[in-house]
This record gives structure tokens, C-alpha cells and sequence, in this order.
């Protein structure tokens, strides 16, 4: 009897050695992460967790593979019935996964089982405020990370319908304020320009050259960037550091961009369009970096800008336009809070219009003007998107 219970004993713990053993190995789980918005491409995603092969916490601790610009995966080694958490980052704290609403996200957690795929979906990042929105985007774009600049920042990248089936080279436009350029879903105020979709109406009409369109996401040092003179309005001098960026936009990005994709690269075929400081930015780019840009859409220019230095500026730096250049400027009648802004909007406006106008009428100018002030235009996204058609066929014709 006593040898039976002993075998017993001995049975029961050799069977539960094979279950804990069984319990305990060690495979090999495949994560399948998707994002929200397109990720990308320099950037890395990685899995962040409480075990070593997650990285002990460490913001880039398992690297995952790119599938596509949103659909990630990557084989980790665990063990069965093992409890971890997680989050996905793209290698630091700063760019943590958040909820949808940009708000915390808890750990991630989940009890490791044998041949289970482990499937998660990021709605947001901590350093990008991402919308809710569905993406509206029409057509293929590319979204890259540019580090030749600081801070780095996103730059959104639009392949005109049939690039990818061509061996044809295409014209640029340089956009500024890219995240309200193509997608109401990253839009700073929910609402487009929509030339993704302005493009490929024009492009099956035949109406407008097909178009790669560079568009340049901004950056906390906007008003810096976007301003060729200082303001020094309210007290307080601001601005001014426009020839550093556009230095970096002719230097580093359009080569990075002529690489890289099949581009016309002569300036006739480069152009650069903006509005607000932007279009004062890109007004100011044409006529500095002329052997670069061959045209410039300029809407809503900011025409108070340091006391209207711009019209001061051009009339300096007139003689800097060697070659044909064609600049489609415009603005809104009712462009200011009260209807008495507006109307001094307008007539800044028309001042420097007049400026522009006396410059293009000399003999031999080599300025193209078109546009003009549309009464009943207002300073938002859904006008310029109005006007756009209009400006691009006018940049692009021959």
C-alpha cells in the first residue's frame, strides 16, 4: 500500500512538472500593430514593455517591421501563460501612443497563449494632435520625417493618379502649413485646402499639369519661419528668420525631394504656394531664391506684417527677378474681425498689389502677375481651396 501511494505521489508531480514545464516555454508571439494616420517613413515604431524582450520599459525596446506607412508587425520571444504590459512607442517617451482623444492610454495587457497573434491599433501619438476625423485624403501620400532641420517635422508628400505605373518626371509645389494642405483628419482647424483632390479633377480634365506636391507641416516656430522682417507691433519684436528656412527648403529639402522622386527639377517647373504668413513667405521666396522658384501662389498675404515692410522690401529687391516668374496673388474682401479690419486689410492689400503691378509693367519686367482681390473671400482654409484651381493653371501655363 505504501509503495502505491508513494507512485502515486511521484505520478502526480511528474505530471505536474510536465504541465508547469509545458506552461513555461518559451515562443515566439507575432504583434500586429496598425495606426490611425500614416506613420513616417524615417520614424521607427517599437514595443515598450515590462519583460527584457520588450525592453525592461525602455521607450525602443522591440522594434517592429514597416508592412505598410500603416501596418506594422513583430516576433517576440514570451513564455505561455506569462501576464505583460505594454505600449507602443516611436522610440522615445515624448512620442508615446495616447487614446483617441490625445488623452493617457493605461498599459496594455494581455496573457500570453500559444499560437495567438497579438493585434493592437494606436489612435494617436503624444506629440502629434491627431483628429478624430476620418482621413480624407484622395490618392497616394507619402508622409516622411525630415531631420535636416530643427525641429524636425513632418513633410507630406502627394504622387500625382498614375505615378507609380510612369517613368515620367513631374513639376513641383512646395506647400507651406502642410498638415491643413490634403486631410480634414490633421487639419489644425478641421478643414482642407483639398489640392489632392483640386489636382486630380484637373489632372482628368486635362486643365493642369500632373503635380508632385511637397507640402511642409509647421512648426511652434512659425511666425519665425514664415517672416522675412521682424514685427514690432504690440510692443514686442517677433519674427524675421524667413532666409534661414527658405535657405533649408532650397538647400536640404528640394535635392532631398529631386532624389528621391521623379522630379522636373528646372525652375520653371518648381513652384511654391501659401497663405496668411505663409503666402508672405512664399511671395518673399520667389523673388529671393528666383533661381529656384519659377512661380509662387500667394493667398491672403499677412500685408500688415511690420508696418507693411513688404511693400518696402519689394521694392528693394525687384531687380533680384531675372527670369520669368509667374505670381498669382490674392486676397479677401472680408478678411478681418470687423468690417472696418477688413477694409484696411483690403487696402494694404491694394497698396501692395499696386506695387507689384508698377513692377510687372515695366519694359521687360519678368514678373507675371494674376489674381487680385476677391470682395467676398474671407482668411480660412475653404477659400484658398476656392481660388486654388484658378492660381495652379495660372502658375503652370507655359
Amino acid at each position: 500500500m505504501r509503495f502505491k501511494k508513494l507512485l502515486f505521489v511521484m505520478l502526480a508531480f511528474t505530471a505536474s512538472f510536465v504541465v508547469e514545464n509545458v506552461l513555461a516555454e518559451d515562443i515566439q508571439v507575432k504583434f500586429l500593430v496598425s495606426t490611425s494616420q500614416p506613420v513616417a517613413k524615417e520614424d521607427v515604431l517599437y514595443l515598450s514593455g515590462d519583460t527584457e524582450s520588450l525592453g525592461n520599459w525602455q521607450p525602443n525596446g522591440s522594434a517592429l517591421t514597416r508592412k505598410t506607412d500603416k501596418s506594422f508587425e513583430g516576433i517576440v520571444q514570451l513564455t505561455i501563460g506569462q501576464t505583460i504590459e505594454f505600449k507602443v512607442t516611436r522610440g522615445t517617451w515624448e512620442t508615446v501612443e495616447k487614446d483617441a482623444d490625445g488623452e493617457e492610454l493605461s498599459n496594455r495587457t494581455v496573457t500570453i497563449k500559444q499560437g495567438e497573434e497579438i493585434v493592437v491599433e494606436v489612435e494617436a501619438w503624444a506629440d502629434q494632435q491627431i483628429r478624430r476625423d476620418a482621413s480624407s485624403v484622395v490618392g497616394t501620400l507619402e508622409i516622411r520625417r525630415i531631420t535636416s532641420i530643427e525641429p524636425s517635422r513632418l513633410v507630406r508628400v502627394w504622387l500625382p493618379p498614375g505615378y507609380q505605373d510612369s517613368t515620367q518626371s513631374y513639376p513641383v509645389l512646395y506647400m507651406l502649413d502642410g498638415q491643413n494642405v490634403f486631410d480634414r483628419a490633421t487639419s489644425a482647424i478641421g478643414e482642407e485646402w483639398g489640392v489632392d483632390e483640386t489636382l486630380t479633377k484637373l489632372n482628368e480634365e486635362k486643365l493642369a499639369p500632373s503635380t508632385i506636391v511637397v507640402a511642409v507641416d509647421n512648426s511652434f516656430g512659425r511666425v519665425d519661419e514664415y517672416t522675412p522682417m521682424p514685427d514690432e507691433s504690440g510692443g514686442r519684436k517677433r519674427g524675421g528668420k524667413a532666409d534661414l528656412f527658405a535657405k533649408w527648403l532650397v538647400e536640404e529639402l528640394k535635392p532631398q525631394i529631386d532624389r528621391e522622386y521623379r522630379t522636373l527639377v528646372e525652375r520653371k517647373t518648381t513652384w511654391i504656394c501659401g497663405s496668411s504668413l505663409g503666402g508672405l513667405f512664399s511671395l518673399y521666396s520667389v523673388i529671393q531664391f528666383n533661381e529656384t522658384f519659377g512661380g509662387a501662389i500667394v493667398m491672403s498675404p499677412s500685408v500688415g506684417w511690420g508696418n507693411e515692410a513688404m511693400n518696402r522690401w519689394i521694392e528693394s529687391s525687384q531687380s533680384r527677378v531675372t527670369k520669368v516668374t509667374r505670381v498669382w496673388i490674392d486676397f479677401g474682401g472680408r478678411e478681418g474681425i470687423r468690417e472696418d479690419s477688413a477694409k484696411e486689410n483690403a487696402e494694404r492689400f491694394t497698396r501692395l498689389q499696386a506695387i507689384l503691378d508698377s513692377i510687372a509693367n515695366k519694359q521687360n519686367s519678368n514678373i507675371v502677375l494674376g489674381g487680385g482681390l476677391f470682395p467676398e473671400g474671407k482668411h480660412q482654409e475653404s477659400a484658398w481651396r476656392e481660388r486654388f484651381p484658378a492660381a495652379i493653371q495660372f502658375v503652370a501655363a507655359p
